[in-house]
């Protein structure tokens, strides 16, 4: 099968998609991608990267358009996005390769799969969405608009429309199903296929949990929907705050907030500020994590989607500290190897002090309950993730 995958995050930019790509080639398949430059994370194009517009990484053809760098201000945020639109599209229009059919994979923005659309229609293809970001919801979830404003209504116009005129949806979380028919409205039943792992490890040693300092880690985007600002408040007022220690792996629109924070409250011995590091670096940090904290704010419909470090952190067997609802906190609730705080500073603490409190012991019982929960739900594994989303492509194209 000749696939074209269309998606503006794309290695070495570290999400999902990148895993699916490759195991999709693996298969046999003949896969492109279409998708940018580097830079989420990382505040410009890497340098590497400027002047790359092809390239073959694992079996996997990339084509990469010219593409504004996702900087922190809202106006570069705009131009990144339609950058990708108008790149997409001018590049789609000239490209004369034969697909059997189009797998759009969106974070942001909705206009991916307006180009998407816009390409499958010309070229009589099928499309197939699996999505991750639900529209016009994320824009809620950042604060970049509200419900009551124009902009919100002509948003939901357009993810709508183009919602609507792909042949098949699926996403990595179940509730989605409900979002699309009770918010957008539209009669579509969205497909459930779980966000694999990013990690080739698995249920790592229960040897290394610490029995003098207690060691907190996060992983993953530092962003206004993560809450993750207020650990430096929470820990402020922790009486035994000399036994914790708290990593925090990533980067993002908050990272300066919290360091500033960290540095004001003089809590610079409590925190390890790692900065972004490459997805086969985070194992180190979630080997020696006596806990894996995963927060998603409850401020829009986005909280109903599954954090991709819950999966992650059930795989590698750790116990976890979580500020969530929706349906990751569904899972790690049924998994049982988890300790639940509010989304505020006072939760946050209690929560922590809470994670103080495990025994050795405890910390054992709640990773291995965690992986037992992943290995008995085979839906969570890349393979079964791709063999699913290779069914459905079959079925379109067959239909």
């Amino acid at each position: 099968m000749k696939i074209l995958i269309i998606c503006v995050r794309y290695y070495p930019e570290q999400f999902s998609i990148t895993n699916i790509a490759e195991n999709l080639a693996s298969k046999g398949h003949d896969v492109t991608v279409l998708t940018g430059r580097p830079s989420y994370g990382y505040g410009r194009i890497l340098p590497e990267y400027k002047r790359v517009k092809y390239e073959i990484v694992n079996n996997v053809k990339i084509y990469r358009i010219k593409n504004y760098a996702r900087k922190k201000s809202y106006f570069s945020l705009a131009l990144e996005y339609l950058s990708f639109y108008f790149g997409f599209n001018a590049f789609l229009r000239r490209h004369k390769v034969q697909y059997d059919i189009v797998l759009s994979h969106v974070h942001s923005p909705i206009f991916t799969v307006i180009s998407a659309n816009k390409y499958c229609k010309r070229n009589h293809l099928k499309h197939f969405h699996y999505g991750l970001d639900i529209w016009p919801e994320s824009l809620i979830a950042t604060n970049s608009t509200q419900r009551n404003t124009l902009f919100y209504k002509i948003m939901l116009n357009i993810s709508k429309n183009a919602y609507s005129k792909v042949d098949s949806i699926a996403f990595s979380s179940p509730s989605v199903d409900w979002y699309f028919k009770n918010i957008l409205q539209l009669p579509i039943n969205v497909k459930t296929i779980y966000q694999p792992s990013l990690s080739s490890y698995s249920f790592l040693s229960q040897a290394k949990y610490n029995k003098d300092v207690f060691r907190l880690v996060y992983i993953g985007s530092i962003t206004k929907f993560t809450g993750i600002s207020m650990l430096a408040d929470a820990v402020y007022s922790i009486e035994k705050k000399d036994k914790l220690r708290i990593s925090i792996v990533g980067s993002g629109s908050e990272l300066t907030k919290l360091v500033d924070r960290i540095k004001e409250l003089n809590l610079e011995s409590c925190f390890e500020i790692v900065g972004r590091v490459s997805a086969d670096r985070t194992i180190h940090y979630y080997e020696n994590a006596d806990a894996v904290f995963i927060p998603l704010l409850n401020n829009s419909y986005t909280s109903l989607m599954i954090p991709q470090k819950v999966i992650e952190t059930l795989k590698l067997g750790r116990p976890v500290l979580g500020m969530l609802s929706g349906d990751g906190r569904d899972i790690l609730e049924k998994s049982s190897g988890s300790v639940f705080c509010s989304e505020s500073v006072e939760g946050i603490r209690g929560g922590i002090i809470k994670m103080l409190g495990l025994s050795i012991d405890d910390r054992i019982k709640m990773g291995t309950n965690n992986y037992n929960y992943f290995k008995n739900h085979p839906e969570f594994s890349l393979d079964y993730s791709c063999d699913a989303i290779l069914a459905e492509m079959v079925r379109l194209i067959d239909s």
